[in-house]
């Protein structure tokens, strides 16, 4: 073949790319695609999905975007209608080998391009498999730690989900589009909802019904930590076991569209010494979840079940200061440590109609604040719908929110949110 000839099938090779997910760190993050309904005006080239080099080199590239339209009528957060790229990526995977591999990934919605995800994979086996660099914490929870953005179920990961180090030690309101007032601890990291460090992980099924997988990891954790530099880094872990079909890989989804039958039962384990200073003492951060997944068939569709229970521990602390006894990034909003800290569970259930391809969903959490008074604590209820045009990498999302705060000494305690959109991994 010419050299001519060769450019156009590299360039389509490239938009072709679209299962970028398959590599087998992310393969159960976006579950293949329904069944391809071909357009009788349109039909879509065979295309390779990956551009091989020597003999087991390949690279593949894809995008990953999500717009929303927001209404807000809220007394929590600002009043607002918009519309908002809520991720916009470009992922890029390959292996040099078999056993070895790279994955990297840019954040480009809000106007900033960052890179969120770059790391290495290692996989001498299924049993011992290692990511090296900068990625998710899987010992913040299967929602926050090993749950793909593209398999969400309700519109975005619950409240619940961002009460970690990694994700801000908060709650978000919108469907995630807002933090909720009074529930900030200012907690920040340098990387955007990732850490930096490494995670050893691997499955084995011990049977056909019975798969076990673990993750344990280390990484730099807050750089704002006043003992930083006396090497004060963060330790996480997670266990998991399915009965029934596994969920192999590092990643998993909300929902698998009918195309597991399993129970999954995990615990996660997160925590850094010295992440902030209050009045001159150090203070510590602790964060642990135990979590229920269930996918099963149920009549002529399939039933979705989700359940998490968590707590966060920051010492009881006052208001948390960097070393320089700053507030913690200097954020005006920040409360207390015994005001984000507490304990809270969130449940979601969906029902998937496979020959509609719709899948209606309800989600409700609650989390209680330390606070003698209650401030800082909520509840949250979302209800909503998706489409399913072409799988997790093709749908259509819209779902109503409503979150109350227990206690607000502003008297503002309600917000109520609709959210539509697109969501869509290639």
């Amino acid at each position: 073949m010419s050299r001519k000839a060769s450019i156009p099938l590299f360039v389509l090779s490239l938009a072709a790319a679209g299962s970028l997910l398959a590599g087998s760190e992310n393969r159960e993050a976006v579950p293949e695609a329904e069944p391809k309904i071909r357009s009788a005006a349109v039909l879509l080239p065979e295309l390779p999905t990956r551009l091989h080099f020597g003999d087991a080199g390949w690279v593949s590239v894809g995008a990953r975007v999500q717009a929303i339209f927001i209404y807000n009528d809220s007394d929590l957060v600002d009043d607002d209608t918009e519309f908002r790229m809520r991720r916009a990526r470009i992922m890029v995977r390959g292996e040099v080998t078999e056993w070895a591999g790279f994955s990297l990934a840019t954040e480009g919605a809000g106007g900033n391009v960052t890179l969120i995800d770059s790391y290495l994979h290692f996989k001498p086996l299924p049993e011992v498999q290692f990511f090296v660099g900068r990625h998710l914490v899987a010992g913040t929870g299967r929602q926050a730690g090993t749950t793909s953005a593209a398999a969400l179920m309700a519109m975005d990961r619950p409240a619940f989900s961002y009460k970690n180090l990694s994700f801000g030690g908060r709650a978000m309101t919108a469907f995630a589009t807002s933090t909720l007032a009074g529930t900030d601890s200012g907690l920040r990291m340098d990387a955007q909802v990732r850490d930096e460090g490494i995670t050893f992980w691997g499955d084995r099924s011990l049977s056909d019904n019975l798969h076990l997988k673990y993750y344990a990891g280390v990484h730099g954790g807050s750089r704002n930590s006043p003992a930083r530099d006396e090497g004060d880094l963060r330790y996480s872990g997670r266990v998991a076991v399915n009965f029934g079909d596994d969920e192999r890989g590092f990643f998993n989804s909300s929902t698998y569209l009918g195309r597991k039958q399993t129970v999954g039962l995990g615990v996660s384990f997160d925590a850094q010494n010295r992440v902030a200073i209050d009045s001159g003492n150090d203070v510590n951060y602790r964060f642990w979840t135990v979590d229920l997944f269930a996918e099963q068939s149920l009549g002529r569709g399939s039933a979705s079940f989700e359940a998490a229970y968590g707590q966060l521990d920051l010492d009881d602390a006052g208001l948390l200061s960097r070393r320089d006894k700053t507030t913690a990034f200097g954020d005006a909003a920040a409360v207390s440590g015994l005001q984000a800290q507490g304990d809270g569970f969130f449940a979601q259930a969906g029902y998937y109609f496979p020959n509609i391809h719709l899948q209606p969903w309800i989600l409700y959490e609650e989390w209680n604040s330390d606070t003698p008074g209650g401030e800082g604590s909520y509840n949250n209820a979302r209800i909503g719908l998706t489409y399913f045009a072409r799988g997790q990498n093709l749908n259509f999302k819209i779902g109503y929110e409503r979150t109350r705060l227990e206690a607000n000494p502003n008297g503002d305690r309600n917000s109520n949110s609709i959210v539509t959109g697109v969501y869509m991994t290639f």
